[in-house]
């Protein structure tokens, strides 16, 4: 019995490093919208903007203030200058 139970946990340590080592390996190069069959209105559209806009790809990026709390105090300020300008109104 416990033979089984060692034989069971090695299988499964060996069958997760293989899934880990795979999963590394994964990579997400590919367009979505290129799938899609270009007699879709959705398609020609967003190719339309792709090729005469910006697209419709996201990019997001986080970038540090510089200091502690600093994202907080930016918007903090942003708003106050915001006040201040419609004060001057």
């Amino acid at each position: 019995m416990v033979s089984r139970h060692t034989t069971l946990l090695v299988c499964f340590g060996v069958l997760v490093v293989v899934l880990v080592a795979g999963i590394s390996r994964i990579e997400l190069k590919e367009n979505w919208l290129e799938l899609l069959d270009e007699s879709y209105e959705f398609r020609r559209s967003t190719d339309f903007l792709r090729e005469n806009f910006t697209g419709v790809e996201t990019y997001e990026y986080s970038l540090g203030a510089g200091r502690a709390g600093g994202n907080r105090a930016t918007m903090r300020e942003a708003l106050w200058m915001k006040a201040k300008h419609r004060r001057k109104r």
